[in-house]
């Protein structure tokens, strides 16, 4: 996991770890925009998909410089796999649309979001998002 990573604008930093999260020497640099990147959850974690095309789709941007392969799957609380994220037609942004694999719409509740990035980089992305009704 990317811990130690600082870029900003067009400047170089120094970083406290290498892109996997493992410590490296002081003349270790990280280019801007070099490794894949969360830049916006939306709406946020609660969303509410009642087709009212208001907060339908939890949905997570990211930039990914190095086409790296990006997975998202959904979870119960109880650990079941329940649905894929699909990603959207710019490539840059994954979604969920509140419904299981059959695509039956689940109840209201927290669920866990996995993301896995794979290529250039690998790592494991995880939080919750929340359905309201």
């Amino acid at each position: 996991m990317t811990t130690g990573i600082c870029c900003q604008g067009a400047e170089l930093k120094k970083t406290g770890g290498n892109r996997h999260g493992s410590p490296v020497g002081s003349g270790v640099f990280a280019a801007p925009g070099a490794f894949f990147e969360i830049t916006e959850i939306k709406p946020g974690k609660i969303f509410s998909p009642n087709n009212d095309n208001w907060n339908d789709r939890f949905m997570i941007y990211f930039d990914n410089p190095n086409d790296d392969n990006i997975m998202g799957r959904i979870y119960s609380l109880r650990g079941d796999a329940i649905s894929d994220m699909k990603t959207d037609a710019t490539g840059n942004c994954i979604y969920w649309d509140g419904k299981d694999y059959d695509g039956r719409p689940l109840p209201g509740g927290i669920y866990i979001y996995q993301m896995e990035v794979t290529g250039t980089e690998s790592k494991i992305i995880n939080g919750t998002c929340i359905i309201v009704k």
